[in-house]
């Protein structure tokens, strides 16, 4: 058999993603691999959270290692936050002449915190594998369940996974008939090596939002170019002390 057809089906076998199911606690976890060494697993039942993420065998995020830590959720470890991002102060919102009430954590200073979504059920509505990329479409329904929040809505998570990024979309559709307060954020918690000036990070144009004592927004945002560049991650945190 001549070179060339050997080497077809080792090269398709060597640059597919794969993916697989598997039992994590209560949960079921999607582990979707490619054989370079890059690899994601999130968990749909809860949250659609991302618990870990690879690239060629290195690790990029700091995520839950067991069911437990999972439903424990300290620190929203790649939560996807809705209705709201960040905080609300004391935990009211006032929309179209009604205000509404939504629960206060001590924690986070008498104010509620990151809407009600890090524990929520999606549905794994898409898995399409291909040789080059993977795109996995987790979707959640609201329907009015909170009385603090009485609107109905869909939202749907994209990962696009590739050899060396990952692509995480969000669109959110209000399925009611008058119009809805919204906001939507991703919380993921990345790892670096083990010494700030042996890390570099580069952004894209952006601006810094300024908060306040209790860690809510004053209104005041900033132009943030320190990243415009690859630096080393520590040349950021001195330039936030000076």
């Amino acid at each position: 058999m001549p070179l060339s057809q050997r080497l077809v089906p080792l090269y398709l076998k060597a640059t597919v993603f794969t993916s697989h199911q598997q039992p994590f606690g209560e949960f079921e976890r999607l582990d979707v691999s490619h054989p370079c060494g890059t690899h994601m697993r999130l968990v749909p039942g809860h949250g659609a959270a991302l618990t870990d993420l690879q690239f060629h065998n290195r690790r990029v995020l700091d995520g839950y290692e067991s069911p437990e830590a999972l439903i424990a959720n300290q620190w929203a470890k790649s939560a996807f936050l809705f209705p709201f991002p960040n905080r609300l102060r004391d935990g009211l919102f006032h929309w179209q002449g009604k205000t509404y009430q939504f629960p206060v954590k001590a924690s986070a200073g008498q104010n509620a915190i990151h809407g009600f979504s890090r524990n929520k059920p999606f549905g794994l509505t898409q898995v399409h594998l291909a040789p080059d990329y993977a795109v996995i479409i987790c979707t959640h329904k609201y329907r009015r369940q909170h009385k603090f929040f009485p609107f109905s809505f869909d939202v749907e998570v994209r990962y696009t996974l590739r050899p060396d990024s990952l692509l995480v979309s969000m669109t959110s559709t209000n399925k009611g008939r008058s119009p809805m307060p919204f906001g939507i954020g991703w919380h993921p918690y990345f790892t670096v090596a083990d010494s700030a000036n042996e890390t570099s990070m580069q952004l894209p144009p952006c601006r810094r939002v300024e908060v306040d004592s209790r860690m809510l927004p004053t209104g005041i945002k900033t132009p943030y170019d320190t990243f415009l560049q690859l630096r080393i991650f520590d040349y950021g945190l001195s330039q936030m002390d000076a």
